[in-house]
């Protein structure tokens, strides 16, 4: 890995700890993963690795039980109208 990257992951996971940022991260990815399917979860799996959470491979198999790993659940909100 590179500094340059490991630096990244350093300053993400220092943000991260943040519970109101890492809200707002997975708010992003979440609106995003139209564009790459992959994004949220991918999210998802940054703020437990910022969480220093213990997650086994088989233990994440999908969002859900990653969001509940993480004491998450996932709301979904209608977007509202355009006046």
């Amino acid at each position: 890995m590179s500094k340059s990257n490991n630096n990244y992951e350093k300053h993400l996971d220092k943000v991260l700890k943040d519970p109101e940022l890492a809200i707002e991260y997975l708010n992003v990815a979440l609106l995003e993963q139209q564009e790459d399917p992959t994004l949220f979860i991918r999210a998802l799996k940054n703020v437990a690795q910022a969480w220093e959470l213990d997650l086994k491979k088989e233990d994440v198999l999908d969002q859900h039980s990653l969001l509940d790993s993480l004491g998450l659940k996932l709301a979904i909100v209608k977007k509202p109208e355009a006046a």
